[in-house]
């Protein structure tokens, strides 16, 4: 990614949405942290850096100690101090895992149990798609690939505002769809004027987040806005990801259809020495492992 996207002031974007009192969620202090460490790209990760950022948070060191006993790590001895374990499972497997719980935090925004479906529902959709666009763009070694598993997270985070500032209309709104499916923009356009693509890149400016991540949440449904061809390819990733999320992961009752492909992955696949059923592939071997994480994220207290 050659320079930056291009972004407008945080109230120059306000003006332009619906009159709607918007209040945004306080957001976990972790990830703005591990946000601007990944967003650093640094060539040396400051692992030690990271370190610290997880023994600021109890619930962040039972997190990577929980996954680097899991059965998946298959280590012989428990592991039990967090400076071994952090440099065990690496530098973006634990900015992953800490992204993961801290925006799992947020939980507290809801009060209702009906709402607290709807926000866990909203979290599996954002840590399958971060766990889908890491995966995607690793095989694809497209550059800047270490903001994919942010961006895939932080991409519905417009749902999470909606979800805050209407708790009852967005939760209306969710029941008119297929099972395991969220709301569209469109629907969520007619409803309050404006979608979560739109709210998500405001919010994610509103809380200082890397100006890369709020473009890929402002646009992954339509990337061909985006101008650096680099994030481009990240936004891509992440609405292929989204999809794959949707399809596979979300509905148990379609456990056994194949992934559609879509424009995006197909574009995908036409900037790529792969083609589109050896994406398709990459997908459907990744579902088991996507539906594992998501759950051990979202239902792990």
């Amino acid at each position: 990614m050659t320079t930056a996207p291009k972004t407008y002031p945080t109230a120059q974007r306000r003006k332009a949405l619906p009159d709607m009192e918007l209040r945004f969620p306080p957001l976990p202090r972790t990830v703005h942290q591990v946000s601007a460490l990944i967003a650093e790209q640094a060539e040396i990760p400051d692992t030690a850096r990271l370190i610290d950022i997880v023994n600021q948070d109890p619930v962040m060191v039972a997190s990577i100690l929980k996954r680097i006993n899991s059965a998946f790590f298959g280590m012989r001895q428990p592991v039990g101090d967090v400076d071994k374990a952090v440099r065990l499972l690496g530098f973006l497997e634990v900015c992953n895992i800490v992204l993961a719980s801290a925006m799992m935090k947020l939980r507290s925004v809801v009060k209702s149990r009906t709402q607290e479906r709807l926000f866990e529902t909203i979290m599996q959709a954002s840590v399958g798609t971060a766990a889908y666009a890491l995966e995607l763009t690793t095989f694809l070694e497209l550059p800047n690939r270490e903001i994919a598993f942010t961006s895939g997270m932080l991409h519905a985070t417009g749902r999470l505002v909606l979800l805050h500032n209407r708790p009852n209309d967005y939760e209306r709104l969710s029941k008119g769809g297929p099972p395991g499916t969220l709301p569209s923009p469109e629907s969520e356009r007619v409803c309050f004027g404006v979608d979560h693509m739109a709210l998500g890149g405001l919010a994610l400016e509103h809380w200082h987040l890397p100006a890369a991540v709020a473009e890929v949440a402002r646009s992954y449904l339509t990337p061909g806005h985006i101008r650096d061809p680099d994030l481009r390819a990240i936004a891509l990733a992440v609405s292929v990801a989204a999809s794959a999320t949707e399809q596979l992961c979300l509905n148990p009752k379609k456990v056994n259809l194949r992934f559609e492909a879509k424009t995006a992955l197909r574009i995908l696949a036409r900037n790529s020495p792969h083609t589109t059923n050896e994406l398709v592939d990459l997908i459907e071997a990744g579902r088991e492992k996507v539906t594992g994480y998501m759950s051990a994220m979202v239902y792990s207290r």
